[in-house]
């Protein structure tokens, strides 16, 4: 993450998460999520996928497990 002249620029990969912490009193800090994860059983995560040419399959195995 940087902030530079009060602008906030995030970044992320994969199944990281970024959250920024706003200090509410001495003993409170309040998480703010800055960014979401990508995982295909979301369904905007599905459909966005989807409409881009992919699928969403569950995984299979070779023992078929």
């Amino acid at each position: 993450m940087l902030i530079h002249d009060g602008i906030v620029e995030c970044g992320w990969v994969g199944d990281s998460r970024a959250i920024v912490g706003r200090k509410r009193s001495p003993r409170k800090v309040e998480p703010i999520e800055l960014s979401r994860d990508h995982k295909p059983d979301q369904e905007g995560e599905k459909i966005r996928i989807e409409q881009s040419g992919g699928y969403v399959d569950c995984y299979h195995s070779a023992n078929g497990a």
